[in-house]
């Protein structure tokens, strides 16, 4: 028989967690409670009397239900052996469950890289937007840029550091094949409006400093500001939401 466990922690939402139990017992399918303590109370002042304490014999349940509860989910965070049962959990592709606000102790453990979940309204804001993709795709989309700027002026880089014409051209024509070759693997998807704007200031720039190599660092200062912009926007919008909105 199928086994479900749902974890009381201190400060947990009694409704969320109290209903699951109803539902699944009605339903003829063992459901426990796993305490961090015998007896917890929840976010209302309700205390309940746990089947079970927490320890190894979670990882004998085929899913796990994580209820909401700020307080809950704080305790949850801060509990290194209930987090590590659940990485061992997800491992073993066993159900969790996380309702409401409760997804944000999953993420501490990165387990919804590249997952889709649902959370309480506005709680999303508080999921860290900091993944190993998200890094990725904000270099590709900087170095790309970079890349389809300069490459439009390598025959005068090239001169400028006493290089050939022909040099420069081959460099020229072989990035401008890598973009080609690029934008078809991606589907267009990188800014063409950013591509141009950067191609238009480097000339600019080139007309008041008359020198390349000038105009290269200038661009990548500029781009070293926009990422500094995009870490910051992330970092205010993974701070946005409201502690007295969370049940």
């Amino acid at each position: 028989m199928k086994k479900v466990a749902v974890i009381i922690a201190p400060g947990f939402e009694e409704g969320e967690a109290l209903t699951i139990v109803d539902i699944l017992r009605r339903g003829q399918i063992q459901c426990d409670t796993i305490g961090f303590e015998k007896e917890v109370q929840g976010g209302h002042e309700i205390v309940l009397r746990c089947d079970f304490l927490l320890d190894e014999s979670l990882l004998d349940y085929d899913m796990v239900v994580l209820p909401g509860g700020y307080d809950g989910i704080e305790a949850m965070k801060e509990n290194k052996q209930f987090l590590s049962f659940l990485q061992s959990m997800n491992k073993d592709h066993k159900y969790i469950c996380a309702m409401r606000a409760a997804p944000v102790a999953l993420e501490k453990e990165n387990l919804l890289i590249n997952k889709k979940f649902t959370a309480y309204q506005g709680y999303e804001n508080k999921i860290n937007l900091l993944t190993l993709s998200f890094l990725c795709m904000c270099l590709f989309t900087i170095l790309h840029t970079s890349i389809t700027g300069i490459s439009q002026h390598l025959s005068s880089i090239a001169l400028s550091v006493q290089l050939s014409t022909k040099i420069g051209a081959t460099f020229m024509s072989l990035t401008m094949i890598g973009n080609i070759c690029t934008k078809l693997l991606i589907g267009f998807l990188t800014n063409v409006g950013n591509t141009s704007s950067l191609i238009t200031l480097i000339g600019y720039l080139y007309d008041f400093t008359k020198s390349y190599q000038v105009v290269f660092i200038i661009a990548l200062f500029f781009h070293l500001i926009n990422l500094m912009l995009l870490l910051e926007i992330c970092s205010r919008y993974n701070n946005k939401g409201d502690r007295n909105e969370i049940l």
